[in-house]
């Protein structure tokens, strides 16, 4: 971790966030993501390993930050958070469920409130971010001012949405691509749909995004398998009539001019060019 912190450093990033939160099977049976948080005195040296590699703190070094879970099986923030902060990282990402919980169960941002009040009473520096069923912009805004974090995360609410961040342009939430059960979307409709001025992104801009984005995966990604792009095309081919047959076709696609025909074909035999 020394050593590729102190790579990140001369390489020219901005800063080194180590993943003590991933679920992934793979990397948990090295030690390493969620399972970070059954040993406490290790992610402690490897945040020090870290901060040492970045030389955070000196004028030429770069910050180190954490981005982890409440707990593992449960929630243990009271015990986990504490020790992470012992070793005073620029910053703390909680998300707000259990390993154990993955994304079955709403995320309880009462716990990322609980996260803040712990680092309060430690007087400790380190910026909390809270992250977890985030849906739109203001959502995020709101979620920051109610629980009094120092930032928020977005992760799955992006998924098909490369608007996320425009002002003036946002999916409707039902088309976020986030579990239904147990969110409260009323309270999160309300607030983005108060949101002024803001264009719902239409059925044409959503598939010619999708075609850009293909476009540039193969361009940018040469090295990548074309099959790894195809996963994401539910997020933008869902919720409008003839979606599922439109994204079975583009699951056979070989190339982004395969994938361009499809959808031009598409809009046609529609006929909702612009709309």
């Amino acid at each position: 971790m020394e050593y590729a912190a102190g790579l990140c450093l001369e390489l020219g990033f901005d800063g080194v966030d180590i993943n003590m939160g991933c679920p992934d099977r793979s990397i948990e049976k090295q030690g390493c993501g969620a399972a970070m948080i059954k040993n406490p005195a290790k992610a402690k040296e490897i945040i020090q390993a870290a901060k040492r590699g970045a030389r955070m703190g000196r004028v030429d070094g770069i910050p180190v930050s954490v981005k982890t879970r409440v707990g593992y099986y449960q929630n243990q923030l009271e015990e986990w958070l504490p020790a992470i902060l012992a070793e005073a990282p620029a910053a703390v990402t909680i998300h707000a469920r259990t390993r154990q919980e993955l994304s079955k169960v709403p995320a309880d941002w009462e716990r990322i409130r609980r996260a803040v009040m712990i680092r309060d009473e430690l007087s400790v520096d380190t910026l909390i971010i809270g992250n977890g069923d985030v849906l739109s912009l203001a959502d995020a805004h709101h979620k920051a001012k109610t629980y009094g974090v120092d930032g928020v995360m977005v992760g799955r609410a992006l998924f098909g949405n490369p608007w996320f961040f425009n002002p003036s342009k946002s999916l409707p939430v039902h088309l976020t691509a986030l579990p239904t059960h147990g969110v409260n979307r009323d309270s999160i409709t309300a607030v983005k749909e108060e949101e002024v001025g803001v264009e719902f992104v239409s059925i044409p801009e959503r598939l010619r995004v999708l075609v850009e984005r293909t476009r540039l995966f193969v361009e940018l990604l040469p090295f990548k398998n074309f099959s790894i792009m195809k996963k994401h095309y539910k997020a933008y081919v869902n919720s409008f009539a003839g979606a599922a047959d439109l994204r079975i076709k583009l699951m056979e696609a070989d190339s982004p001019l395969e994938v361009e025909q499809l959808v031009e074909e598409y809009l046609s035999a529609v006929n909702i060019n612009g709309q």
